[in-house]
């Protein structure tokens, strides 16, 4: 799921992206080896939003 969307499969991809994923595994500081970053966005969500205040 990290390397791809659940609106895409995996082998539809870019062999380039799909070879990624054995370096994502690898998780190598091998200079040799792809640079991979994750990048998470937060954003503020009410509180009146969360779940907890939902009716059941």
């Amino acid at each position: 799921q990290l390397m791809c969307s659940k609106s895409r499969r995996f082998d539809t991809l870019l062999p380039e992206t799909q070879q990624l994923k054995q370096a994502f595994l690898n998780c190598s500081s091998d200079d040799q080896e792809p640079v991979i970053t994750y990048v998470s966005k937060l954003f503020s969500v009410p509180q009146s939003a969360l779940s907890q205040n939902k009716q059941k």
